[in-house]
Parts: structure tokens; sequence; C-alpha cells
């Protein structure tokens, strides 16, 4: 038996001035890259509001890379 097709969800990474985000480290402090390569991707945009938290009112982009 066949498993239904799932709708892949669209995976984005969060940018801004200081690059693509890569994660978290040294207690909680954002890590910027400026390839996009290692920009960690995502595919729930409520990530983007939680780092919007943690960053304060620096601006923060999405872009989709599928």
């Amino acid at each position: 038996m066949k498993k239904p097709k799932q709708n892949k969800t669209p995976e984005f990474v969060i940018f801004s001035e200081d690059g693509f985000f890569t994660g978290l480290a040294n207690g909680g402090q954002p890590q910027w890259s400026m390839e996009i390569k290692n920009g960690k991707s995502f595919n729930n945009e409520c990530k983007l509001g939680a780092l919007q938290y943690v960053v304060g009112a620096k601006e923060l982009l999405i872009e989709y890379i599928n």
C-alpha cells in the first residue's frame, strides 16, 4: 500500500544585516554567517518570532530556499 503524498513545507533561512542565522551559542547568543549555505533552515515561521524576541530590535527577514 502506498503512502499518500505529503505536501512539503517550504524551508527558509533567517537573515539580518549581520548575515544568515546559524544557531545559538555561548548562553543563547545568536550566531551569524555571511554565507547562505551555513544558514540554519527552518520550516515553521513561529521560529522567526522566537528569534526576534532573542535579538530585540534588529530587523530579521526570511528567504525561502525550497
